[in-house]
């Protein structure tokens, strides 16, 4: 069996290797020049960073299990360490304002509950089709008692989803949550790669025999009876099954047999992609740590989350939704957010170095961070989004029911490789 895989990413990657210990003969394409998809590494000489994605659960457990196979080691961390700010108060995360604290928990207690009833199969709940197109913030709005209890749930949820909330399906929110339910505190945002997403990916790419082409952009996919022709700019590769890793809004730009274009084209419209940016700034040391902060923060400024890189003299600030969009605005953005980190945090001009603006929507071959489940999308699209037309399969974290994480990139590669078994053993 011959199988072309579309995305050297972690669900390309992993799907790659998962065939070929079954025998299969595997061929990866991939548009970029690197491997890694949307784990993406940026090293400097005083340290690094990752432009892409980063956190690891600690119930990821393929993320997990795979990091120790591969010998990647991983460093913990906490979310107790993050300071709020909010109109000017600052306070730790243990000691948030009270009514806010009183509220957040409320709301998180009600869909617990809602979440624990539901079906663990996102598209099986039927019922619910009015959580489906009702947006998370309508759901969360009861809670919004004070300023500070709005920013604050909107703050926690808003960089979960990486995305602003009235653009995040309640049902989508809820059937994520269910994830979390029996959790111990300390769960979420667990680990980092310690030495870097790139040593991950790399040592995924070399476990693997098949050939992996880089700059090979997927301009077309015919279906021919018993192969599937992909069409890259100068030429033409048949297999007897294809696996597509692509994102979904850049599945749109590949010419598809229109059968295909009917199963799939409006699921990867409607699939939503978070408008998630990162801006990178590099110091000559970790002068936060002198001033007795630990790097973390959550605030209302338009710097809405930061954190530091792991052992880097590197912050990183996280900004998503249209807060996202209003920076890249802005001819130069970089030194703009670096005098409004100053502002928060006196000493970061004086010790500034250089900075980057990571902008996975700017990306064609990304058109966004990571898949999120919009108004009307989970009963709609999200169990097709994931379904082979024919000889072709479809993998990648928006696929998966961990969606928008490195854990759904690899879940999605284990469904998919499945799928393609048990077809092929039924014919």
């Amino acid at each position: 069996m011959k199988i072309g895989i579309v995305g050297a990413g972690l669900a390309g990657l992993h799907a790659a290797h998962l065939l070929e210990k079954t025998g299969a003969q595997v061929e990866l394409f991939e548009a970029k020049d690197r491997v890694g998809g949307r784990v993406h590494t940026i090293r400097s000489d005083s340290g690094w960073f990752e432009a892409g994605g980063e956190w690891i659960d600690a119930d990821h457990h393929r993320m997990l299990s795979l990091a120790n196979e591969l010998g990647v080691p991983l460093v913990p961390t906490t979310e107790d360490e993050y300071s709020l700010l909010y109109s000017g108060q600052r306070c730790s995360r243990r000691e948030t304002w009270p009514e806010a604290r009183a509220c957040q928990e409320a709301l998180e207690r009600q869909a617990f509950a809602l979440a624990e009833i539901l079906q663990e199969i996102p598209w099986q709940n039927t019922r619910h089709r009015e959580l489906d197109q009702m947006s998370a913030c309508e759901y969360m709005q009861p809670f919004f008692k004070t300023p500070e209890a709005k920013w604050l749930i909107e703050a926690t949820y808003r960089s979960d989803e990486g995305e602003d909330l009235d653009r995040i399906s309640a049902l989508g929110w809820l059937c994520g949550l269910k994830h979390y339910i029996n959790r111990e505190r300390g769960v979420a945002s667990a680990f980092r790669l310690a030495s870097g997403g790139d040593m991950l990916v790399e040592a995924m790419a070399s476990r693997v025999s098949a050939s992996i082409n880089r700059g090979k952009v997927l301009k077309s996919v015919e279906m021919l009876q018993d192969q599937v022709d992909l069409g890259f700019e100068l030429t033409s590769e048949r297999f007897d099954r294809v696996l597509l890793t692509v994102p979904p809004k850049a599945m749109l730009d590949i010419e598809f047999p229109q059968d295909v274009s009917k199963c799939q084209g409006e699921s990867w419209n409607s699939c939503g992609m978070s408008r998630a940016l990162k801006i990178a700034f590099e110091f000559s040391h970790s002068w936060w740590q002198d001033q007795g902060w630990s790097g973390y923060l959550l605030a209302d400024s338009p710097l809405k989350q930061i954190w530091p890189a792991p052992e880097s003299p590197i912050l990183i600030a996280y900004i998503c939704g249209t807060d996202s969009r209003e920076v890249l605005k802005i001819n130069d953005p970089i030194p703009r957010a670096l005098r409004q980190l100053d502002r928060i945090m006196p000493g970061a001009k004086k010790h500034f170095i250089r900075g980057w603006i990571c902008d996975w929507m700017g990306d064609p071959f990304a058109q966004g961070a990571f898949s999120n489940l919009a108004p009307g999308y989970v009963l709609s699209h999200m169990e097709t989004i994931r379904k082979p037309c024919g000889r072709v399969h479809f993998a990648g974290e928006h696929t998966a029911l961990w969606t928008g994480f490195m854990e759904g990139a690899l879940e999605s590669a284990e469904r998919s490789v499945k799928e393609i078994i048990d077809a092929e053993n039924s014919h």
